[in-house]
């Protein structure tokens, strides 16, 4: 996660974490993890920036995943789903 491209000119997660939400990854939600993870997927294609409808899907799908495999509860998932994202 150090090393992969995120879009946006960020390489590593330290730098994509403060490129799209302006915080280190250790303060990243997990509504805006999600939006990161989904990133990997297609960087460039999927910004927020130029496709916010293809990240937020993405983002929702990184979610629905993350209770399928029992990374977070779905109560957690919803109040991510819930939660306003704010991009730098």
């Amino acid at each position: 996660l150090n090393q992969v491209y995120w879009g946006n000119h960020a390489y590593g997660i330290e730098k994509a974490a403060r490129r799209y939400f302006r915080k280190a990854a250790s303060e990243l939600t997990i509504a805006e993890c999600a939006l990161l993870a989904g990133l990997l997927k297609a960087p460039e294609g999927l910004s927020p920036f130029s496709n916010p409808t293809g990240s937020r899907e993405r983002q929702l799908e990184v979610l629905e995943k993350m209770v399928r495999y029992g990374y977070i509860t779905e109560e957690q998932r919803q109040a991510a789903v819930r939660e306003e994202l704010h991009l730098n």
